[in-house]
């Protein structure tokens, strides 16, 4: 893959991980986006149950997660999901 690519990170610490590895052009996704035509919109998502993050023990390894929905003219949208279970952000990006 080439390393001069735009990859877009969810937060800052995934971004320096991905800059740590050789790639150049890397940017934070905080809401909207575009890239060559195609708008790239920011959805929620969480990695685990409020009970769990409720547990300061596990809390801090369940970062909050996202979804990217993906919009260009002419084409269907494309919305993926991420690594979220399914919550009441998910229903709204699919609506």
């Amino acid at each position: 893959m080439p390393k001069d690519i735009p990859l877009f990170a969810q937060r800052q610490a995934d971004a320096d991980l991905i800059c740590s590895q050789g790639f150049t052009d890397v940017r934070i996704l905080s809401g909207q986006a575009e890239f060559g035509g195609v708008k790239l919109n920011k959805t929620g998502g969480q990695h685990a149950t409020d009970e769990m993050f409720a547990i300061p023990e596990l809390a801090g390894f369940l970062v909050e997660a996202m979804g990217v929905l993906f919009e260009a003219p002419t084409y269907k949208s494309l919305y993926l999901v991420g690594d979220t279970i399914w919550r009441n952000e998910v229903d709204q990006a699919l609506e």
